[in-house]
C-alpha cells in the first residue's frame, strides 16, 4: 500500500457504515478520507455512490465498519474491492482506534 511523503497525494480511503458522524472526525491530514454511511442511515445511495468511486479507481482502501454495515453490503463491497484490486478491510473496533491505525499507513511501510 502506498505511502504519504512528500510530493505525493495522500492514500485515499473510504470508510463506510455508521451515522456519518465519522466525517467530523479528525482524520489524520496524511489521508484522503472519505466517509458513507450505512444503509440505514443513508439509504442504498450510499452504497452505490461507493461501488462507482472503487470502480473508477477513486479508492484505494476500503475500511466497513463491522458494527455499523449489513452482511449483504459487505457481501457487494468485499466482492467489488476484491475485482478491481482495492484492499478491504472489515473493522471491528471502535472508530478511535481506526484513527490511530490508518495514521500508521502514513509512517509504517506496508505489509
Amino acid at each position: 500500500m502506498p505511502r504519504a511523503s512528500a510530493g505525493t497525494r495522500p492514500l485515499r480511503i473510504a470508510v463506510i457504515g455508521g451515522d456519518r458522524r465519522h466525517g467530523r472526525i479528525a482524520w489524520p491530514a496524511t489521508l484522503d478520507v472519505r466517509t458513507y454511511g450505512s444503509a440505514g442511515d443513508g439509504g442504498a445511495g450510499e452504497l452505490r455512490r461507493l461501488v462507482v468511486s472503487i470502480k473508477a479507481g477513486e479508492v484505494e482502501l476500503v475500511v466497513a465498519l463491522a458494527r455499523w454495515i449489513g452482511h449483504s453490503a459487505t457481501t457487494v463491497l468485499r466482492r467489488t474491492c476484491r475485482q478491481t484490486g482495492v484492499r478491504f478491510l472489515v473493522w471491528d473496533r471502535g472508530v478511535g482506534s481506526l484513527v490511530e491505525k490508518l495514521a500508521t499507513l502514513a509512517v509504517e511501510p506496508p505489509r
